[in-house]
C-alpha cells in the first residue's frame, strides 16, 4: 500500500555530506547511508549542487520520498509534532522561502574519516560500527580538494567531521590549510576528542592552518564523570593539557581563532550542579571561548534538563559571566 504524501521542510537538510567513502547524502542524520545519491570520486561539483536541490524538492513534496527522511518524519509523527527543526503543515510561501534559501550548495560536511578512536557507550560508533557501512575508512583529501577547488567561493562553512574522529586521518590538518589559503572566508569548523592532537607539533600545526572553530567533546567535568559515557579509554588529564597548549598557542600566534569549545552532554549521571560547575571552572581557567551544554536523546539523557530549555540556557550564561 502506497503511504500518503507528506509535504516535509527539513532544516538538517541544509548541507550535503561527503562519507568517508567518497559517497554523498543528505544530512548529517542519515549515519547508515540510506540516503546516498552521488559521490565525489564519480560526479562533478555542480552535478551534485544538482541533485542535492533535486532532493530538497523531493522531499518538500514528500517526506517518503527518501528512505532516512521518511524514518525521521515517522518518528517526529510518533512524538506529536513536538518543536524542531522541522516544518510540518506549512504554507506555499514558507515552502517558496525553504527552496530558495537552498536553492544552491553552501555547506558541507566532510567525513575524513568513520573510524573512530573511542567508542563512547551509546554512540553510533559503538551501536552500529559505522565503518562496516562505508566502502573506505578514509577520504583521499586530494580528491576532496580538487573537487571543491573551483566552488570554494559559494561554499560559507566546511564541516569537517560527522561520524568519525577527524584526527584519525592524517591529511586533516593540511587539507584545513589548503583550504583556508585558497578561500579565507570559508568557515572550517572541527569537532574531536581531542586525544589525536597528541603533540605539540600537531597542536601548532593545526593552529597555523586558520581553521575557525574546535569543539572538544568533554562530557563532564572530571574523568569519573566522562566515562560512563566516554569509557575509560577516554583521558581527561591529558585534554586538559591539549587544551591549555592550544590557548597558549593562541597567544603566541597573537591569533583569534580558532574559537575553542568544550561541549558538554548531559546525561543523568553527570547533570549536578557539582560537575557542571567543575567544568564551566575549568573551562574560564583554561581560557576558552565557550563551553556548551546539550541534552541528548540517548542513552539516559538529562531528566534534570530534557524539557527545561531555559534552565540549560541559563549553564551557558554562567560561563560567561565568569
Amino acid at each position: 500500500m502506497t503511504k500518503e504524501k507528506v509535504p516535509f521542510l527539513c532544516e538538517f537538510m541544509n548541507e550535503a555530506v561527503v562519507l568517508s567513502d567518497g559517497r554523498v547524502t543528505t544530512c548529517c542524520m542519515d549515519p547508515l547511508n540510506q540516503n546516498i545519491f552521488g559521490s565525489i570520486y564519480e560526479d562533478s561539483f555542480k552535478e551534485l549542487e544538482r541533485k542535492y536541490v533535486d532532493n530538497i524538492r523531493r522531499v518538500a513534496e514528500d517526506a517518503h520520498s527518501l528512505p532516512r527522511c521518511s524514518i525521521c518524519y515517522e518518528k517526529i509523527k510518533a512524538s506529536g509534532f513536538k518543536p524542531g527543526k522541522y516544518s510540518v503543515n506549512f504554507s506555499e510561501q514558507k515552502k517558496k522561502d525553504h527552496l530558495e534559501q537552498l536553492s544552491s550548495l553552501k555547506r558541507m560536511v566532510i567525513e575524513p574519516s568513520s573510524i573512530c578512536n573511542l567508542k563512547c557507550n551509546g554512540c553510533m560508533q559503538q551501536r552500529f560500527d559505522i565503518p562496516s557501512y562505508r566502502n573506505a575508512p578514509r577520504l583521499d583529501m586530494d580528491t576532496v580538494f580538487s573537487f571543491l577547488e573551483g566552488n570554494l567561493g559559494q561554499i560559507t562553512t566546511i564541516r569537517l567531521y560527522n561520524y568519525g574522529e577527524t584526527f584519525a586521518h592524517p591529511e586533516s590538518i593540511p587539507f584545513i590549510k589548503r583550504v583556508k589559503s585558497l578561500s579565507s572566508e570559508t568557515v572550517v569548523h572541527v569537532a574531536t576528542n581531542g586525544l589525536m592532537l597528541d603533540t605539540h607539533e600537531k597542536r601548532k600545526r593545526l593552529v597555523e592552518s586558520s581553521v575557525d572553530r574546535l569543539t572538544f567533546s568533554i562530557h563532564g567535568g572530571s574523568q569519573e564523570s566522562v566515562e560512563p559515557y566516554m569509557t575509560k579509554v577516554f583521558n581527561f588529564e591529558k585534554v586538559m593539557e591539549i587544551l591549555k597548549d592550544l590557548v597558549a598557542l593562541k597567544k603566541e600566534y597573537n591569533a583569534a581563532q580558532p574559537i575553542l569549545e568544550w561541549k558538554y552532554l548531559l546525561f543523568e549521571w553527570n547533570d549536578n550542579d557539582e560537575e557542571i560547575s567543575k567544568a564551566t571552572t575549568l573551562a574560564q581557567q583554561l581560557g576558552l571561548d565557550s563551553i556548551l551544554f546539550f541534552v541528548p536523546g540517548y542513552p539516559s539523557p538529562s531528566k534534570r534538563f530534557m524539557n527545561n530549555p531555559e534552565q540549560l540556557a541559563k549553564l551557558g550564561q554562567v560561563f560567561k559571566q565568569g
